[in-house]
C-alpha cells in the first residue's frame, strides 16, 4: 500500500527542529498573591549594599584596560567555545514557553 497517507505525507527535514508551544496559565489555575506593602520598604542596610555595588561596578569599569581587538576576538572565542549551542530565541507572549520537541526519526521499514 504505497499510496497510502502516512506515506505520501511530507516528512520534515532532519535539520530543522520542531516546537511544542506551551500556552500561560490562566488566572483560575494560579491564585494571585499579593504581597504585602512593607514588603517594598528599603532598609537602611539595603540602599547601603546596593550603592556600594554600584559604586564597585563602576570603578571596575572606570580603571579597566583598555581591550585590543584581539583580546575582545579571544574572550568571544572563549565564550563561544564554553556554550556552543546557545542561539537566539524569538520573543514569545509572557508566560508561554517555546520548548524544542523530540526529534522524529523516520519509521523503520
Amino acid at each position: 500500500m504505497a499510496d497510502s497517507p502516512s506515506s505520501t505525507a511530507p516528512q520534515p527535514p532532519q535539520d530543522t527542529p520542531s516546537f511544542r508551544y506551551f500556552r500561560p496559565p490562566t488566572s483560575a489555575q494560579q491564585p494571585r498573591n499579593d504581597l504585602p506593602d512593607h514588603f517594598f520598604d528599603l532598609t537602611p542596610a539595603d540602599v547601603r549594599a546596593q550603592q556600594a555595588m554600584l559604586a564597585a561596578r563602576r570603578d571596575a569599569l572606570h580603571n579597566a584596560p583598555l581591550r585590543t581587538a584581539a583580546m575582545r576576538e579571544a574572550e568571544d572565542k572563549k565564550r563561544r567555545a564554553r556554550w556552543p549551542h546557545v542561539r537566539s530565541r524569538p520573543p514569545s507572549p509572557p508566560m508561554s514557553l517555546i520548548n524544542p520537541a523530540p526529534a522524529r526519526r523516520p519509521p523503520s521499514a
